[in-house]
């Protein structure tokens, strides 16, 4: 049965207030998270360059990141350290399951080991099998260094000088201008130091652990992702977001959405990709919400 025009407006306001607190209290922590120490207006300053490296010196290749079903959620491209390393952000891992490497045509290789801890922005992957021939070393960045940026996917290059940055467990990190929105490494004495991760990751991350001689594993796979993204609000959050793409009722989705936030975020705002923006998807309930609502389900958004 259908609720009265009263009882529709009744619960319309009771969702746009329970939204508005939600968004409150749930902005709270990100204002917090955000509060840092006064910037510069531009933490970079960019110069052009033209590199000293070949192409051939970076071994770049793709990284693939599949879900439990088998389904690719990432490609990407990544530049190959130490002969069987190589670097992600910390929140492209979720909603995935394992992680593949491929070059140019080759077969696929299989990450088994990571070195994370805790705190740590991005993850180093290592592969299953032995070194691969060619590619470059890693090295702890050195403030004192000139640090050039490279792109994995061209040939141009900058120099940059990093002006504000800010430690993060084994990286420092600091905002990218839009120049560099894109895949790429930072390098100092043909030496990788750094990333850039692409569309949705707007920091840079600097290494600042051992040399990559010196690097061992701590983990497998399937450890980090029980240990950092299992039952967690982000991976939850991931996957309401991914059913917005299909045919599932508006109900399910919202739902969906719900759900996350019953369960324990363990990733900081900063590390999340921005599809999980929380200003987004709080709009995005609310927007399936009204909706439900105004086709007469109002019992399903009090349901859940």
């Amino acid at each position: 049965m259908r609720f009265s025009w009263y009882y529709l407006l009744l619960i319309t306001a009771i969702v746009l207030i329970g939204g508005y607190s939600v968004i409150s209290r749930l902005n709270k922590p990100r204002q917090q998270a955000l509060e840092m120490p006064a910037k510069p207006e531009s933490p970079v300053e960019i110069q052009a360059a033209q590199s000293g490296l070949s192409r051939e010196e970076l071994l770049i290749g793709d990284v693939i990141i599949k879900d439990f079903y088998g389904g690719e959620i990432v490609r990407t491209a990544s530049a190959v350290m130490n002969g069987n390393w190589i670097a992600l952000p910390v929140g492209m891992m979720i909603g995935g399951n394992s992680i593949l490497f491929q070059r140019k045509e080759e077969g696929f290789i299989t990450v088994d080991k990571v070195f994370w801890l805790e705190n740590d922005p991005v993850i180093l992957c290592r592969f299953s099998e032995e070194q691969v021939s060619g590619s470059m070393k890693l090295n702890p960045w050195k403030l004192s260094s000139p640090l050039e940026w490279r792109p994995l996917l061209r040939n141009n290059s900058f120099y940059l000088e990093v002006i504000s940055f800010r430690n993060r467990g084994s990286f420092s990190s600091f905002r990218l201008p839009a120049d560099l929105n894109e895949p790429g490494v930072f390098i100092q004495n043909k030496r990788i130091v750094g990333w850039t991760f692409g569309e949705g990751w707007e920091e840079g991350f600097l290494w600042t652990g051992a040399s990559g001689a010196n690097l061992i594993e701590n983990l497998d796979v399937d450890q980090f992702y029980f240990l950092v993204l299992s039952d967690s609000r982000e991976t939850q959050l991931m996957t309401a977001v991914r059913l917005e793409d299909t045919d599932v009722s508006l109900s399910e989705r919202l739902d969906a959405y719900a759900e996350s936030f019953r369960l324990q975020s363990k990733l900081p705002v900063e590390d999340l990709p921005s599809t999980l923006d929380l200003r987004f998807v709080l709009d995005q309930m609310h927007v399936h919400a009204l909706e439900l609502i105004e086709n007469g389900f109002a019992g399903d958004v009090i349901r859940i």
